[in-house]
Parts: C-alpha cells; sequence; structure tokens
C-alpha cells in the first residue's frame, strides 16, 4: 500500500488502518502494532489532525468558570520520556489541569506571624546570592542569621532546581521516576546526554515558574533569597537592582567565594551523588569568569550605595563557628583584610 503523503490524515479515529513508519505500510488499528501506535499518536491525533488545532475540540475543555483552556495529557515529554510531543509548562505544574494556581505555589511563601517578625521585617530586603555552580549559594543560612540578622524561613527562596527537584513536591517525584525510566529504556552510551535533555527542559519550565514567584513576591512585600550564576545580562541585573530600590528594597550580594579546583572537586563530588551530568571544565572556567567580571562590575556600579550592599566571603571550607567566617569584602563595613581578596 502506498504511504500517505500526510500520515496524519490517515490515522483518523473513524479509520480502521494507520500507517507503521517502520514498515512503511498500512496495518490495522486493532492489530498489536496498530494498538502501539494508536496509544502513541493519541495526544495528536485525538480524532483527527486534519482538524485545525484551535477548532479540535478534543484539544479544549471548559473550566468551572467557563473559559476554554488547553487539555493537558500525560502522553507528552516528560510525562512520557519516549514522546515526541512535550508538555504544556502549566500542565507540569498544575496537576495536569492546565489552569488554577500552580501545585502547592503558597510552599515557596514564608508569611510572618506576629507583630514582632512584621516590626523586624519592616525593612524589605532581597539577598541575591551570586556565583558560580558548587560554590555554596544556597547554603548561607547560618551566615545571613549571625551576620545580617536574616532568618531564611522569613525569606522566599526563588531557586530554580529547588522548584523541580525537590522531592518533597510531586513534580520533584515525578522527575526522578523520568530520570529512572531513561536508564531503564535506552541504552547506557545514551543515559548522559538523555538526562541532561531532561534537565534541560524542566530547568526551562522551572524558570518561567520561578519568575512567576518572584514578581508575586514583590507585589506581596516579601524579603526574598534570589540565586543566580551571574549568567543574567548586566544591564538587565542593575536595572532589576535600580528597580528593587526604588520600591524601597534593601538589595545585598553576596559573593561566596571558592576556589577553582574546590570548584572542580566539588561539581564533581555533586555529580556524583545526584547522578546528574556535571559540566566540563572548560564550561565551569566559562561561568567562573563570566561570576567575577560581572561581580567586579557590580562592585564599581554600587561601591557608593546605601541602598545596595556588596559581601564577599570566604566560602571555601565548611565554617562551624559564624564568628570566625573570613569577609573578604562589604561595602557596608570597614574590612580590614579585603584588600587580600582575590578572586580567581
Amino acid at each position: 500500500m502506498k504511504k500517505p503523503e500526510n500520515i496524519f490524515l490517515t490515522n483518523r479515529s473513524d479509520s480502521d488502518t494507520i500507517y507503521n513508519p517502520i514498515t512503511n505500510k498500512m496495518i490495522k488499528r486493532d492489530g498489536r502494532v496498530g494498538k502501539r501506535l494508536t496509544s502513541q499518536y493519541k495526544f495528536i491525533f485525538s480524532g483527527g489532525n486534519n482538524i485545525p488545532f484551535l477548532v479540535n475540540d478534543n484539544f479544549w475543555k471548559t473550566t468551572p468558570n467557563g473559559d476554554p483552556v488547553y487539555k493537558c495529557d500525560k502522553n507528552c515529554f516528560p510525562y512520557d520520556v519516549s514522546s515526541h510531543i512535550p508538555c504544556l509548562p502549566r500542565c507540569l505544574y498544575t496537576d495536569m489541569k492546565g489552569y488554577d494556581t500552580y501545585t502547592q505555589f503558597d510552599t515557596f511563601f514564608k508569611y510572618p506571624t506576629t507583630d514582632q517578625h512584621k516590626k523586624k521585617h519592616s525593612t524589605k530586603t532581597i539577598v541575591i546570592t551570586f556565583g558560580p555552580p558548587s560554590s555554596g549559594k544556597g547554603s548561607l543560612k547560618q551566615f545571613m542569621k549571625h551576620h545580617l540578622d536574616l532568618d531564611e524561613d522569613d525569606l522566599v527562596d526563588v531557586n530554580v532546581d529547588f522548584i523541580f527537584q525537590n522531592k518533597q513536591f510531586e513534580i520533584g517525584q515525578e522527575y526522578q521516576k523520568q530520570v529512572d525510566t531513561i536508564k531503564t529504556i535506552y541504552p547506557v552510551d545514551k543515559h548522559k546526554v538523555y538526562t541532561q535533555r531532561l534537565y534541560n527542559y524542566y530547568r526551562w519550565v522551572a524558570d518561567q515558574l520561578s519568575d512567576l514567584i518572584l514578581t508575586t513576591a514583590i507585589v506581596e512585600k516579601h524579603n526574598i533569597k534570589w540565586e543566580t550564576s551571574g549568567g543574567v545580562n548586566l544591564n538587565y541585573l542593575k536595572t532589576w537592582i535600580d528597580h528593587k530600590t526604588k520600591e524601597n528594597y534593601q538589595v545585598i550580594i553576596i559573593y561566596p567565594y571558592v576556589s577553582r579546583d574546590n570548584l572542580i572537586k566539588r561539581i564533581r563530588e555533586r555529580e556524583q551523588k545526584t547522578q546528574q551530568t556535571g559540566a566540563p571544565e572548560e564550561k565551569i572556567d566559562s561561568m567562573i569568569t563570566t561570576s567575577i567580571t560581572k561581580f567586579n562590575q557590580l562592585k564599581t556600579i554600587y561601591s557608593e550605595s546605601d541602598a545596595v550592599r556588596i559581601i564577599q566571603i570566604d566560602n571555601n571550607d565548611i565554617i562551624l563557628e559564624e564568628s570566625k567566617r573570613k569577609i573578604l569584602l562589604d561595602t557596608h563595613k570597614s574590612v580590614s583584610y579585603f584588600s587580600s581578596c582575590v578572586v580567581s
């Protein structure tokens, strides 16, 4: 049988045959292979792909308030890691409803519970932890509490990886399942590249959610902790910081300095622990250079600012007593040994 010009036109639910791309033949839809192909293509066909997406009722449903929304389906990547159809980002984080608020969205927010807390944090603060991967940006709880009088529990933590890798959330559990599925159904030599693709897809989606969390936190006047590797455009970052200071936020930028050798070691250790593909050394070097360059530029821009405070700490070793922490630079305090700070 001749291959159809458009196989999707033939793969309609009212047809008793389906095109098999492996054998280049039309086969019975109710046969073993036909059923498998029908299941794989269900998300695309849904009653006939010859119907335009906008008017195909199979792709749409009506919400309780009468709005038409896209119908989420788990026959898409990454819920089905073998699917060639990507899930819509909103579907991943709304329990596949495709509308309403994001699942466990309020989990990211910490509301002051007493008048004492509210008074203590009447000055709004944004802490930007700045630096390359594995420099310890996410482990500054004790430093902030001891040196800045900031309790991490009173800050909204905008951390992209946390959004989809925290196993306390359903999405984090799903992500781990999909990592395990890749290792089950694909050859060993493909595990590394496929898990990296999976990670990049989730991170792309989580980036969008983190922007929403950040915006919501600012509108609701929360204290915020925002993590960045320094890859963000400097002009954008400066504009962003200046805007927040005009909204009466105090901005504190913290760079936890770790030597290159220690960074490489930590990245490789994390790679072994999480089974997540680590960056090659040339990419790590590039991220280090970018972070250093932009941090130095920020130091120059805000060296005399009252609203922006620049801090650099030595984070090469585990510090058990924060009083012994070596602070390399603090633009709001005199640091006697700051001149010895050499970031390389």
